[in-house]
Protein backbone atom coordinates (compact mmCIF):
# COMPACT_ATOMS: atom_id res chain seq x y z
CA UNK A 1 0.00 0.00 0.00
CA UNK A 2 1.50 3.51 -0.64
CA UNK A 3 1.39 6.06 1.55
CA UNK A 4 3.11 9.48 2.23
CA UNK A 5 4.11 10.08 5.60
CA UNK A 6 3.33 13.34 7.33
CA UNK A 7 4.83 13.06 10.45
CA UNK A 8 7.63 11.58 12.04
CA UNK A 9 6.45 8.61 13.70
CA UNK A 10 7.41 5.17 15.30
CA UNK A 11 5.32 2.28 14.13
CA UNK A 12 6.04 -1.17 16.84
CA UNK A 13 5.72 -4.55 14.34
CA UNK A 14 6.04 -6.51 17.59
CA UNK A 15 7.13 -6.59 21.51
CA UNK A 16 10.85 -6.56 19.89
CA UNK A 17 10.64 -4.76 16.35
CA UNK A 18 9.84 -0.90 15.55
CA UNK A 19 10.29 0.61 12.50
CA UNK A 20 10.73 4.36 12.42
CA UNK A 21 9.63 7.15 9.44
CA UNK A 22 11.08 10.51 8.85
CA UNK A 23 8.05 13.18 7.12
CA UNK A 24 8.54 13.15 3.53
CA UNK A 25 6.74 13.73 0.00
CA UNK A 26 8.24 10.94 -1.66
CA UNK A 27 5.80 7.81 -1.46
CA UNK A 28 6.62 4.64 0.59
CA UNK A 29 5.65 0.60 -0.07
CA UNK A 30 4.55 -0.35 3.35
CA UNK A 31 3.03 -3.41 4.03
CA UNK A 32 -1.54 -3.24 4.74
CA UNK A 33 -1.03 -3.58 8.20
CA UNK A 34 1.69 -1.08 9.16
CA UNK A 35 0.35 1.26 6.64
CA UNK A 36 -3.55 1.48 7.44
CA UNK A 37 -2.56 1.71 11.75
CA UNK A 38 -0.13 4.88 10.44
CA UNK A 39 -3.22 6.49 8.58
CA UNK A 40 -5.48 5.59 11.61
CA UNK A 41 -3.02 7.67 13.53
CA UNK A 42 -2.85 10.22 11.42
CA UNK A 43 1.01 9.97 10.73
CA UNK A 44 0.03 9.03 6.80
CA UNK A 45 -2.20 9.68 4.13
CA UNK A 46 -2.64 7.21 0.74
CA UNK A 47 -0.46 8.24 -2.03
CA UNK A 48 -2.41 10.15 -4.63
CA UNK A 49 -0.58 10.41 -7.83
CA UNK A 50 -3.28 12.89 -9.34
CA UNK A 51 -2.48 15.18 -6.49
CA UNK A 52 1.28 14.85 -5.95
CA UNK A 53 3.16 18.45 -6.12
CA UNK A 54 6.60 18.05 -7.84
CA UNK A 55 9.07 20.45 -7.55
CA UNK A 56 7.44 22.36 -4.65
Amino acid sequence: MKVTIVNDTTYRVSSAVSQSFKAKPDPLNLPKKTAQALINRGDAVLFDPETKHQGD
